[in-house]
């Protein structure tokens, strides 16, 4: 998938860290930060193909 340059410019003015990775990485990634960082996390995974 994708991610628009403009969207992920958008998304870092305003503070949100963007990581685009492939579907098992961005997982791991994830699951990594989501066990040790005490912030929010939210994840949007291409699962359809």
């Amino acid at each position: 998938m994708k991610v628009p340059q403009r969207l992920q410019t958008k998304l870092q003015e305003l503070g949100i860290e963007v990581v685009i990775a492939t579907t098992d990485d961005a997982v791991e990634i994830f699951n990594r930060r989501y066990d040790t960082d005490d912030q929010k996390a939210a994840a949007g995974f291409h699962l359809t193909c």
